[in-house]
């Protein structure tokens, strides 16, 4: 499945079990990156598409919120078309683990490669804070 895919309905849609990072002394360099795998892809939803990854090895789960391309607030990391954001349940201060910044950036390029186009209802993550306030005063995750 490609990562546009109708069975998401019109939603970036990720292929469900792909692998995205493999352990690689070249990745990593004072430690080891387990593989990890994108185990969901939702719809579009509070103008992000939400992404989860599980790390084979260890069972993490690494929640992905791809936002349009264009932000200002320093995403994780960005394709093409999409800034992607670590969902972590913070306001944006925490800073974000370096195998969660690897993955996330391999995931950038994994978008690339496989979506054209943004998903109808994508914002910008300026756009998503003007549209849904309540979700950042509360540090609530999207559904």
């Amino acid at each position: 499945m490609s990562l546009v895919g109708g069975s998401v309905a019109g939603a970036a849609a990720v292929a469900v079990g792909s692998k995205i990072v493999s352990s690689s002394p070249a990745v990593a360099s004072s430690k080891k990156l387990d593989a990890w795998r994108v185990a969901e892809v939702g719809q579009v939803a509070l103008g992000a598409v939400p992404i989860l990854l599980v790390n084979r090895a260890s069972g993490e789960e690494l929640r992905v919120e791809a936002c349009g391309r264009g932000s200002r607030l320093h995403p994780v990391a960005s394709s093409k078309r999409f800034d992607l954001f670590v969902a972590n349940g913070g306001d944006g201060s925490a800073r974000t683990s370096r195998d969660h910044v690897l993955v996330t950036r391999a995931l950038a390029r994994k978008l690339d490669r496989q979506v054209d186009a943004v998903p109808a209802g994508v914002l910008t993550m300026e756009a998503r804070q003007r549209a849904h306030r309540g979700l950042y005063e509360t540090n609530d995750e999207i559904a």
